[in-house]
């Protein structure tokens, strides 16, 4: 389960949880959500945003 953390629209903290890592991840950038941090299975919390970035630069290479 990971579950994802972030500041709604009304100033309310908001958490979603879904079974994979990147059905959260579609969810966050689907819905444009910035600042969110992210949990899989009760580890630490992680910054999404920073998450989403390395990822992109791994691959960059590869294009």
């Amino acid at each position: 389960m990971t579950k994802v953390r972030f500041m709604g629209d009304d100033g309310e903290m908001k958490e979603i949880e879904r079974k994979h890592i990147l059905e959260a991840l579609e969810y966050v950038q689907a819905n444009g959500i910035k600042g969110a941090k992210f949990q899989v299975h009760g580890g630490e919390w992680s910054d999404v945003d920073r998450f989403m970035e390395a990822g992109r630069r791994m691959f960059e290479p590869l294009q």
